[in-house]
Protein backbone atom coordinates (compact mmCIF):
# COMPACT_ATOMS: atom_id res chain seq x y z
CA UNK A 1 0.00 0.00 0.00
CA UNK A 2 1.61 3.06 -0.72
CA UNK A 3 1.99 5.92 1.64
CA UNK A 4 -0.85 8.19 0.59
CA UNK A 5 -3.70 5.16 -0.20
CA UNK A 6 -6.71 5.44 2.12
CA UNK A 7 -6.20 3.04 5.40
CA UNK A 8 -8.41 2.17 8.14
CA UNK A 9 -7.16 1.42 11.30
CA UNK A 10 -7.12 -2.15 12.67
CA UNK A 11 -10.89 -3.96 14.12
CA UNK A 12 -11.95 -0.56 11.99
CA UNK A 13 -15.02 -0.86 8.81
CA UNK A 14 -12.57 -0.74 5.45
CA UNK A 15 -12.94 3.25 4.02
CA UNK A 16 -16.39 3.62 2.24
CA UNK A 17 -15.67 5.43 -0.74
CA UNK A 18 -19.17 5.03 -2.65
CA UNK A 19 -21.52 7.79 -2.95
CA UNK A 20 -24.21 8.54 -0.17
CA UNK A 21 -26.89 7.85 -2.64
CA UNK A 22 -27.17 5.17 -4.48
CA UNK A 23 -30.12 4.22 -6.21
CA UNK A 24 -32.13 2.20 -9.46
CA UNK A 25 -32.55 4.08 -12.52
CA UNK A 26 -35.53 5.93 -12.81
CA UNK A 27 -37.14 3.82 -15.46
CA UNK A 28 -39.38 0.54 -15.69
CA UNK A 29 -37.40 -2.55 -17.47
CA UNK A 30 -37.89 -4.10 -20.14
CA UNK A 31 -38.72 -7.45 -18.24
CA UNK A 32 -41.12 -5.45 -16.05
CA UNK A 33 -43.17 -4.47 -18.73
CA UNK A 34 -43.29 -8.05 -20.31
CA UNK A 35 -44.55 -9.92 -17.13
CA UNK A 36 -47.25 -7.27 -16.49
CA UNK A 37 -48.27 -8.40 -19.92
CA UNK A 38 -48.29 -11.83 -19.51
CA UNK A 39 -49.95 -11.57 -16.38
CA UNK A 40 -52.74 -9.78 -18.04
CA UNK A 41 -52.82 -12.57 -20.81
CA UNK A 42 -53.42 -14.86 -18.41
CA UNK A 43 -56.38 -13.20 -16.85
CA UNK A 44 -57.69 -12.25 -20.42
CA UNK A 45 -57.89 -15.57 -21.51
CA UNK A 46 -58.90 -17.03 -18.08
CA UNK A 47 -56.47 -19.00 -17.79
CA UNK A 48 -56.76 -21.10 -20.36
CA UNK A 49 -53.26 -19.75 -22.07
CA UNK A 50 -50.53 -18.09 -19.59
CA UNK A 51 -48.21 -15.77 -20.63
CA UNK A 52 -44.38 -16.09 -19.76
CA UNK A 53 -41.48 -14.38 -19.92
CA UNK A 54 -38.06 -16.55 -19.12
CA UNK A 55 -34.90 -14.30 -19.14
CA UNK A 56 -30.98 -15.59 -20.15
CA UNK A 57 -28.09 -14.08 -19.23
CA UNK A 58 -26.57 -14.42 -22.93
CA UNK A 59 -22.70 -13.42 -22.92
CA UNK A 60 -23.60 -10.02 -20.90
CA UNK A 61 -26.73 -9.51 -22.67
CA UNK A 62 -30.48 -10.00 -20.67
CA UNK A 63 -32.83 -11.86 -23.35
CA UNK A 64 -36.28 -12.01 -22.52
CA UNK A 65 -38.27 -14.32 -24.36
CA UNK A 66 -42.52 -13.91 -23.99
CA UNK A 67 -44.32 -17.62 -24.49
CA UNK A 68 -47.68 -18.10 -25.04
CA UNK A 69 -48.21 -21.59 -22.52
CA UNK A 70 -51.62 -23.81 -23.17
CA UNK A 71 -51.40 -25.85 -19.65
CA UNK A 72 -54.02 -28.00 -21.35
CA UNK A 73 -52.01 -29.08 -23.80
CA UNK A 74 -48.98 -30.48 -21.87
CA UNK A 75 -47.73 -27.20 -21.42
CA UNK A 76 -47.59 -26.29 -25.26
CA UNK A 77 -45.15 -23.08 -25.66
CA UNK A 78 -45.41 -20.73 -28.04
CA UNK A 79 -42.44 -18.15 -28.61
CA UNK A 80 -44.14 -14.88 -29.57
CA UNK A 81 -41.19 -13.09 -29.69
CA UNK A 82 -37.81 -12.21 -28.30
CA UNK A 83 -35.62 -8.76 -27.51
CA UNK A 84 -32.88 -8.23 -25.71
CA UNK A 85 -30.51 -5.44 -23.75
CA UNK A 86 -26.98 -5.03 -21.90
CA UNK A 87 -26.76 -3.52 -18.63
CA UNK A 88 -28.74 -0.56 -19.32
CA UNK A 89 -32.25 -1.34 -20.23
CA UNK A 90 -32.63 0.70 -23.11
CA UNK A 91 -31.91 0.38 -26.10
CA UNK A 92 -33.80 -3.15 -26.57
CA UNK A 93 -32.79 -5.48 -29.30
CA UNK A 94 -35.30 -7.77 -31.25
CA UNK A 95 -34.46 -10.92 -31.73
CA UNK A 96 -37.55 -12.52 -33.30
CA UNK A 97 -41.04 -10.98 -33.98
CA UNK A 98 -44.27 -11.90 -35.54
CA UNK A 99 -45.13 -11.04 -39.08
CA UNK A 100 -45.33 -7.84 -39.91
CA UNK A 101 -43.87 -6.42 -36.61
CA UNK A 102 -40.36 -4.81 -36.75
CA UNK A 103 -37.75 -5.70 -35.80
CA UNK A 104 -35.55 -2.48 -35.52
CA UNK A 105 -33.82 -1.55 -32.54
CA UNK A 106 -35.88 0.36 -29.59
CA UNK A 107 -34.09 3.26 -28.23
CA UNK A 108 -36.64 4.17 -24.63
CA UNK A 109 -39.13 2.64 -22.33
CA UNK A 110 -41.87 4.81 -24.38
CA UNK A 111 -40.75 3.33 -27.89
CA UNK A 112 -41.15 0.44 -26.03
CA UNK A 113 -44.54 0.26 -24.99
CA UNK A 114 -45.80 0.96 -28.01
CA UNK A 115 -43.75 -1.63 -30.12
CA UNK A 116 -44.93 -4.06 -27.65
CA UNK A 117 -48.47 -2.34 -28.20
CA UNK A 118 -48.25 -3.60 -31.84
CA UNK A 119 -47.07 -7.06 -31.59
CA UNK A 120 -49.88 -7.96 -29.16
CA UNK A 121 -52.50 -6.35 -31.68
CA UNK A 122 -50.85 -7.62 -34.70
CA UNK A 123 -52.82 -9.96 -36.61
CA UNK A 124 -50.35 -12.16 -36.78
CA UNK A 125 -50.52 -12.49 -32.46
CA UNK A 126 -54.05 -12.38 -32.42
CA UNK A 127 -54.23 -15.06 -35.19
CA UNK A 128 -52.00 -17.16 -32.95
CA UNK A 129 -53.94 -16.82 -29.98
CA UNK A 130 -56.97 -17.95 -31.70
CA UNK A 131 -55.60 -20.63 -32.48
CA UNK A 132 -54.44 -21.79 -29.38
CA UNK A 133 -57.79 -20.99 -27.80
CA UNK A 134 -59.67 -23.19 -30.08
CA UNK A 135 -57.58 -26.15 -28.83
CA UNK A 136 -57.56 -25.83 -24.69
Amino acid sequence: MSENSPKSREGELPLDLWPEEIAPANVTPPATILQSQASLLTKRTKYKLRGSVVTTNLGGSLRHSFLLVAPTLQDYRYELFEVAHGVMPYPVSVYSAPKGVSTAEIPDEHSFVEWLRSVLASDETKRIIGALLAQV
